[in-house]
């Protein structure tokens, strides 16, 4: 992301190649076995939105949703904490009525539309419903909750190495399996329009589980899928040129805890990941922390006063300085606009310093992780987070998973700006912010200058020199070019149209052919001139299948 409005409004088609039972009583049981035993917590906050107030007597509470819905026993985090949506909530106590689960440190806001819970689960606790009882002056309501059972180690949360080859599937480009999910009841006509290139065409979990058998033969190791997460199904009008347009790309969420309707269901999503494994293929979730959609709930409810920076109405907009970030001797105002400013008008930036959003999507993380069984996640505009909370994310990661890789986007094109946020040093702030990978875009962007003849080839081996910033170089993730780069901006077509032009001058010597250059050799031989010995540079990341680009897929159904 390296604009000041959102390019993924006008995001072309792409695909990008590139996780005992208890003897004591109640413990190991269900809460209908442990009758009704209860234990509650409760504690008055500080906290500017969370003053109660004496609700009406004609106002029974209700819950709306519960983040997470589940967890697990035996989890590094615990107590997970809960955000419980609904309405009248103020002076709420929260019950459980199973031994195996304790409940402490409720907070509600100002509005009583959120409350906050955290739940203690027994070690020794089985999987199954345990819910809560949420009691106010004015009545009762269930908080639905389950823990899980985990899945195998051995199969899922594998991470990601040098070894593995990456290909991105932006879902809704890619393949249309399940057409009942094409046009849900609350969608415009015209957001379904195949016709405007920024609206669904239709994509889905179910056409990327069909094909999987493909894309093994392709020789790719791992699936980056961009983000599944639910986003809104209405269109956006406007005078810009990147009107009429949807959210097909998945990166305007209204639901951190919900799959896209128009890709499946969870059970669909999870049905995908344990395919793909089973072929021996890796699943990357993209995720993106740092923002949500504009038609999110909180943006008009939010939990709390500072759940984001700013506010629908009145907000500053990031102005993209991001070299700021890199000084203690930056102008502050710029920098906080660089953490603070919203990405666009309609991406409402989420305020990590706030313990409560700092906690809430470290557990999404670690939930989306678990349910699925995933084996790298990739983290979207890492780098206008706080790198406090990209430490602590990485951290709590690691500490569940030991093998999990996350790769940060950091769009800039130096060296000295990538390599400040991948982990493995401390930078001026005392942070190491523990993050395994970040794309290698300086590299990209001198392949890109050197096979266009804008510099000569020397420049890919001045770039080396940078690598001295790096704490380990083959941990950088290379590429050929990915979803938000324009079609013109691949060094790999800059690299065939290279050997083309060179090749009257080469007759007689022994080279490769534009047609025996696959996407995948190009990365090896791109990864051969930025290293200096027999070793890997960095994993790989190969782009194929961009409508109006090349396409390493021939016979993808639609």
């Amino acid at each position: 992301m390296a604009t000041p409005f959102d390019v993924r409004c006008w995001l072309r088609p792409t695909v990008l190649l590139l996780l005992w039972a208890g003897l004591c009583p109640g413990l190991g049981r269900s809460p209908d076995e442990n009758g009704n035993r209860f234990s509650e917590g409760q504690r008055p906050s500080a906290h500017q939105t969370a003053e109660p107030f004496q609700a009406s007597q004609t106002n029974p509470p209700s819950v709306a949703k519960v983040d997470p819905p589940s967890w697990w026993a035996g989890h590094t985090i615990n107590p997970v904490r809960l955000l419980v949506r609904g309405q009248n909530l103020n002076g709420a106590r929260v019950l459980s009525n199973s031994r195996a689960l304790q409940v402490s440190e409720v907070l509600v806001n100002h509005a009583g539309t959120y409350l906050f819970v955290n739940v203690s689960i027994n070690s020794k606790a089985r999987p199954g419903s345990y819910p809560l009882k949420l009691i106010t002056g004015q009545g009762s309501t269930t908080i639905p909750f389950t823990l899980q059972a985990s899945l195998a180690t051995s199969t899922n949360f594998q991470g990601i190495t040098a070894d593995d080859v990456i290909y991105l599937i932006m879902p809704d480009r890619f393949a249309d399996g399940d057409q009942s999910n094409n046009a849900p009841a609350n969608a415009p006509a015209a957001a379904n329009d195949r016709k405007n290139p920024r609206a669904y065409h239709g994509g889905d979990l179910r056409g990327v589980i069909n094909h999987l058998p493909y894309l093994k033969d392709l020789g790719v190791t791992a699936l980056w899928l961009n983000p599944w997460y639910d986003n809104w199904n209405g269109v956006n009008n406007c005078e810009k040129p990147w009107c009429p347009n949807t959210y097909y790309h998945g990166y305007h969420a209204i639901d951190y805890y919900a799959v896209e309707d128009r890709f499946g269901d969870l059970s669909t999503l999870r049905e995908l990941v344990e395919k793909a494994h089973a072929l021996g293929l890796k699943v990357i979730q993209d995720q993106v922390a740092n923002h949500v959609g504009s038609r999110h709930p909180w943006v008009t409810d939010p939990p709390l006063d500072d759940w984001f920076h700013g506010t629908l109405a009145q907000h500053t907009v990031n102005r993209f300085n991001n070299s700021t970030l890199l000084s203690p001797h930056a102008n502050r105002n710029e920098f906080r606009n660089t953490l603070d400013g919203w990405f666009s008008d309609d991406l409402p930036d989420m305020n990590q310093e706030e313990p409560e959003v700092a906690r809430y999507e470290i557990q999404n993380a670690l939930w989306w992780i678990g349910t699925t069984g995933i084996d790298g996640i990739r983290q979207d505009t890492i780098q206008y987070m706080p790198r406090s909370f990209i430490r602590d994310l990485s951290n709590a990661l690691h500490q569940q998973y030991p093998k999990m890789w996350m790769v940060g986007e950091v769009f800039d094109r130096d060296a000295a700006h990538t390599s400040f946020f991948i982990g493995g040093h401390t930078g001026w702030d005392g942070i190491d912010t523990k993050l395994d990978s970040v794309f290698d875009f300086p590299l990209w962007n001198t392949s890109l200058l050197a096979f266009t003849g804008k510099v000569p080839l020397k420049a890919l081996r001045e770039q080396l020199k940078y690598d001295a910033l790096y704490p380990d170089p083959s941990r950088l993730t290379v590429f050929a070019n990915n979803h938000d780069t324009l079609l013109s901006h691949s060094a790999f077509e800059a690299f065939r149209s290279f050997i083309t032009a060179k090749r009257s001058r080469w007759k007689g010597r022994t080279i490769l052919t534009t047609a025996a250059i696959s996407p995948a050799a190009f990365l090896e031989i791109l990864a051969t001139l930025s290293t200096p010995r027999d070793a890997s540079r960095g994993t790989k990341g190969c782009l194929s299948g961009r409508v109006g680009g090349f396409v390493c897929e021939r016979n993808i159904q639609r």
